[in-house]
Order: C-alpha cells, then sequence, then structure tokens
C-alpha cells in the first residue's frame, strides 16, 4: 500500500490513563510503515490535508471539526458506549464514517445509538499477553484478591465491597479516586492508591484473584484480560465475559497488525 497520512484523533476525558488510553497508544505505536500518523490535539484546528482520520475517544473534539473530517475517510474506533461528547459531531460520525470498530458483538448489541456506515469491525485489545505470562511464571506465591481501576461507582466499588464482607475476605484497591470516593473504602477493603500500568503485571502475579464487577456495561476490560493472562482467578459479574466469548484472550498479541489490517482493507474500498 502506498503511504498515506493519517490524522489521529484521541482524547484524555478523565484525569489518569486509562485502559482506553493505554490501548489507542498501543495501536499507534504498532502503525506499519505505509501509515504516516499524525496526532491531532482538539484544542487545534489542521493546517494541512491528511488522507484519512481515525477517530477514538474523540471527546473534547466538538462540531466544529466536522468540517476537517468531511475532507477525507473517517474510521471511529468505538472504546465504550459512547456516553459523552458534542451529540452533533457524535451523530455526523455514526451516519458518515467508512467503518465502525467496536471490541466485541455484545458491545455492539448494548451500543444505545442508530447508525448507518457501510462497515463494521471487531477489534481485539491490544495486550502483550506473552509478558504478563512470563512474568506470573515467576510468581513463586499468591495470595488474597485485588482491584484495579478508577475509584468511582460506575467501576462497582459498592459491589466489591459487598463481596469482601460477604466472603470475609480483604480486597487491596489499586489506583486514583477522588477523596471523597477513596474515604469509601473501609475493611475489610484497603486502599492501595495508585498504580502506574508498567507496574500492573507484577502486581498482579502476587495475587490469587482479581476482581471487577462494574455497575455499569463496561466491555472494554482491558485490565481483566491483564489479570487472565497474569493467571489470576476472575471474580466477576454481568457481561464482563463478553470478550472472551468472541476472541480467544491470545489474540489481543496480535491486536495491533489485526487493527491496522483493518484499517488497510476499510480504506483500500474508499
Amino acid at each position: 500500500m502506498v503511504a498515506v497520512k493519517i490524522g489521529w484523533l484521541e482524547d484524555r476525558y478523565n484525569r489518569t490513563v486509562g485502559g482506553a488510553e493505554i490501548s489507542q497508544r498501543a495501536f499507534l505505536d504498532a502503525a506499519p510503515d505505509w501509515a504516516e500518523v499524525v496526532y491531532m490535539p482538539a484544542r487545534l484546528r489542521p493546517t494541512f490535508e491528511v488522507d484519512a482520520y481515525i477517530v477514538h475517544n474523540s471527546v473534547g473534539y466538538g462540531r466544529e471539526w466536522i468540517e476537517y473530517l468531511e475532507r477525507a475517510p473517517v474510521i471511529r474506533h468505538i472504546h465504550d458506549l459512547w456516553p459523552w461528547g458534542d451529540c452533533v459531531i457524535r451523530r455526523w460520525l455514526l451516519d458518515n464514517s467508512r467503518a465502525l470498530f467496536f471490541n466485541s458483538p455484545k458491545q455492539l448489541e448494548l451500543f444505545g445509538f442508530s447508525y448507518s456506515v457501510p462497515r463494521v469491525e471487531f477489534i481485539p485489545l491490544p495486550v502483550n499477553i506473552q509478558h504478563y505470562k512470563d512474568i506470573a511464571r515467576f510468581s513463586l506465591k499468591r495470595s488474597g484478591t485485588c482491584w484495579i481501576s478508577r475509584i468511582d461507582p460506575g467501576k462497582g466499588i459498592y459491589y466489591v465491597l459487598d463481596w469482601a464482607v460477604k466472603n470475609n475476605e480483604r480486597v487491596d484497591f489499586y489506583g486514583f479516586g477522588e477523596p471523597a470516593m477513596v474515604s469509601m473504602i473501609q475493611s475489610p477493603g484497603r486502599y492501595m492508591g495508585p498504580l502506574d500500568h508498567s507496574d500492573v503485571p507484577r502486581t498482579l502475579a502476587r495475587y490469587e484473584r482479581f476482581i471487577c464487577m462494574p455497575t455499569s456495561p463496561d466491555l472494554y476490560g482491558r485490565v481483566m484480560i491483564e489479570a487472565w493472562a497474569a493467571g489470576c482467578d476472575l471474580v466477576t459479574r454481568g457481561d464482563l465475559r463478553a470478550f472472551f466469548d468472541y476472541f480467544s484472550p491470545e489474540k489481543c498479541q496480535d491486536a495491533g497488525r489485526i487493527f491496522w489490517e483493518t484499517v488497510e482493507a476499510v480504506l483500500a474500498e474508499s
């Protein structure tokens, strides 16, 4: 394929880097030689033309971006159920993108917005499965239960604390949270503070179980895949296993290649 200049739209809408942002970076790092990727921050208007756009979270990008997106094929990668952002640009993207990327059929099933695009694709989560497995091999002793996520009601902190009380099991909570939310973590829970993503593999390898019980649909599930790769038993509720139902987790190792091969196929049809 000839060189293609791609405008890369992403947005960090949380105070900390989460799973969607980590995955976006992994896809970006896997860009092949034919893709000349140019990051386009929301606060600045483009000063040059590109051959295509890849749009990720898009929360910070307002309707003024439509005049630029109209000039080239657009691929929208949806990392969640898209409850945030400018409603006008959301509708434009759902009606005018060349393709929508989801992470599983279950995410699409729960997706609340209608769309009219020529192509829908499912892309595995970009997780270095082998790295987690390699570190887990050197774990001499595992014990206890951990929770790694943003400290937030939507992530199910109340359900997890109830599980801890019911099972008389201490749960170690890792992640960023506002003081009011952190104060909700009481015995048998224990707040361990924020955790850099580079420390996640070794942290997971110390625990026997990983617990994840979000109150709202949370189908991206990156940290659950990481916990599985690290050898933890999974304690979940709801639809969190939807990704496992569609993809073998080993597919995550090759997600970067799959993403860009799918991009290439979509653009070849444009």
